[in-house]
């Protein structure tokens, strides 16, 4: 929609934003940053808002304007998830009066979508032709809720298989109202580490939030905030940088002990691989003198039963030459007697 598209960068002021840098939601109250200018957070901002409409619109129906209806059961936003799509809309960049008037509403209550990787095809037969279009069945929207961030959405990956899974299909209708952003970079594979820096700057902001709320002096009733003083914004500027620089002391520390667990480690599998080595260098030099003393006995062996059978044949000859010399003196005997 153009005219809503038109309302929101209107009412975009950059709020909470950071100078070329584009905030991206990857789950409820994770957010890591990416370089962009103003119109990239813009564009971002409202692709991302759209998609939490995506996720919650169940729960975010419109409100009737007709006064008279004819008398049915009816649908009503959730006050929750309106407060979360405002918190949202404030954590992107956005400021109006019925922003403000949203977070009003219910509590705090975070919600909660389990990380997963989007499956984009199946090897069975998929969404059929006829669901394609309109508005995504009860089961499809629940299993697709979990999934519809714009990291998701804007994946350029391929894949291969017989058909084609309901996440498939929103990301279609998403990529058919919006298209590909102008700045396309892989946001699937996130460094984990700017996750964590960014949840604990995202914490940070939201107490500095509740801490300016509270110091301006805004009342329940909806009354006019009161501007805070110069004093009271320098301390909160001085308590941010602290906050800022202990949590970045005690990252250093984590950071260092880890260093240190893995040197211990590493010495220890050291130490280990030379112990292997060294048992293994004995292990063979045993078995190399076991096989040099059972060659050196083969050998004796060999050399004694070659003796026996020299003596053996010596004798055996000597016996032979005996037998014959016996003959031939018989036989002179008898020449001699006849």
């Amino acid at each position: 929609n153009k005219s809503l598209i038109e309302a929101l960068q209107k009412r975009f002021t950059g709020v909470n934003q950071e100078n070329d840098l584009i905030r991206i939601q990857r789950t409820e109250g994770t957010f890591v940053h990416r370089e962009g200018n103003r119109a990239d957070q813009i564009d971002y901002g409202i692709r991302q808002l759209f998609a939490f409409a995506m996720r919650e619109y169940p729960s975010m129906p419109r409100e009737p304007k007709e006064e008279d209806l004819l008398q049915q059961p009816r649908a009503h936003a959730v006050p929750s998830v309106l407060h979360c799509f405002a918190d949202l809309a404030s954590d992107l960049g956005f400021a109006s009066d019925e922003i403000t008037a949203l977070k009003q509403l219910g509590t705090d209550a975070r919600r909660t979508y389990p990380r997963s990787r989007p499956i984009l095809v199946t090897s069975g037969p998929g969404v059929a032709l006829y669901v394609r279009c309109g508005k995504p069945r009860c089961r499809s929207s629940k299993a697709d809720r979990n999934l519809l961030f714009v990291d998701h959405l804007h994946d350029t990956r391929q894949d291969q298989g017989d058909s084609i899974t309901s996440f498939f299909v929103r990301k279609s209708v998403y990529l058919a109202f919006f298209g590909r952003p102008s700045r396309m970079e892989s946001t699937a594979n996130m460094n984990e580490d700017m996750e964590d820096a960014d949840s604990v700057l995202s914490y940070y902001r939201r107490q500095d939030r509740s801490q300016s709320q509270e110091s301006s002096g805004v009342s329940q009733a909806g009354g006019q905030s009161q501007p805070s003083s110069v004093q009271e914004e320098r301390r909160q500027g001085q308590r941010r940088q602290e906050q800022r620089r202990q949590e970045q002391r005690r990252q250093e520390q984590r950071r260092q002990e880890q260093l240190r667990q893995e040197q211990l480690r590493l010495e220890e599998e050291l130490q280990r691989r030379l112990e292997e080595e060294r048992l293994e260098r004995e292990r063979r030099a045993q078995l190399r003198q076991e096989q040099l003393r059972q060659e050196q006995l083969r050998l004796e062996e060999d050399l004694q039963r070659s003796l026996e059978e020299e003596r053996l044949e010596r004798e055996k000859r000597a016996q032979d030459q005996h037998e014959q010399e016996k003959v031939e003196i018989q036989f002179k005997v008898w020449e001699r007697h006849y």
